[in-house]
């Protein structure tokens, strides 16, 4: 786990190519939650999933402490779907089985703890949604901030945030122009994936397009502002395993291809 810019993190990735999965945690609420305080930092989980060692010893002593280690859950194993789910990033499913957890009752001490953690994290994570989502909204990425809303809103049992996502849900659905914004976000969607792999050039021109076949729509004069910063960032061509696109933050000459907007 990191806390450090993604950007940075797949760089990173990039040149050491590690054999074991990389997580990007922004806003501290997971280490928290694992009571982690600051990277790196070490950790192993004994064969009862117990935490028999944390802190920052050497990976020599790392390896001592796991010769006994099995594949499992670090969770309690009546909340091992629960923090599946978590991880998963599915809120509304994860939130309906820690509640039926919690109604069920019958939890030993630490399985308590972790659910009690559990409902923390949940609702947190619901609350910086919704905003992520308000300020999608704001932005004319109204199909991101649909699908956050309509989540938030069927959450069952309700999350605190539930009502507030219901309300601007249905002032969503009563938008003539709704289904036109859902269909130009898929445009949308597959041009942001390209960017996100580092694919600029693939990115502008799908962000482009997106803006050109969707006009009069807010997701379409949002796809040409990202398609705009893109080109003025000089991002396009650029090549990870450049160093002078590296060295730029950029496309070199080399590598810079141009595209018409």
């Amino acid at each position: 786990m990191t806390d450090e810019d993604p950007k940075l993190v797949d760089a990173f990735v990039e040149k050491r190519k590690p054999t074991y999965p990389v997580v990007v945690l922004p806003g501290g609420e997971l280490e928290k939650m694992l009571g982690v305080p600051h990277f790196p930092y070490s950790g192993v989980i004994d064969t009862k999933g117990m935490i028999a060692y944390a802190g920052d010893t050497p990976e020599g002593m790392i390896k001592k402490l796991m010769k006994d280690a099995k594949p499992g859950s670090i969770w309690p194993k009546k909340l091992q779907k629960a923090g599946s789910l978590i991880r998963a990033g599915k809120l509304g499913d994860a939130w309906s089985e820690v509640q039926s957890l919690r109604a069920a009752g019958g939890l030993e001490k630490r399985e308590d703890a972790v659910l009690s953690r559990f409902t923390a994290h949940i609702e947190q994570n619901a609350s910086n949604e919704l905003e992520s989502a308000q300020k999608a909204m704001k932005a004319g990425r109204v199909h991101i901030a649909y699908r956050s809303f309509a989540t938030l809103a069927a959450a069952k049992p309700a999350l605190s945030v539930s009502e507030e996502a219901g309300k601007l849900l249905a002032e969503l659905k009563s938008d003539p122009k709704l289904d036109a914004e859902l269909k130009a976000g898929e445009a949308y969607d597959k041009a942001l994936a390209k960017e996100e792999a580092g694919d600029y050039y693939g990115a502008a021109v799908g962000f482009r397009d997106c803006a050109r076949k969707n006009a009069g729509t807010r997701v379409g004069e949002s796809a040409e502002k990202r398609a705009k910063s893109i080109v003025e960032r000089g991002l396009p061509g650029m090549e990870p395993a450049c160093f002078r696109c590296e060295e730029a933050k950029k496309a070199c000459e080399k590598h810079a291809k141009p595209v018409k907007l």
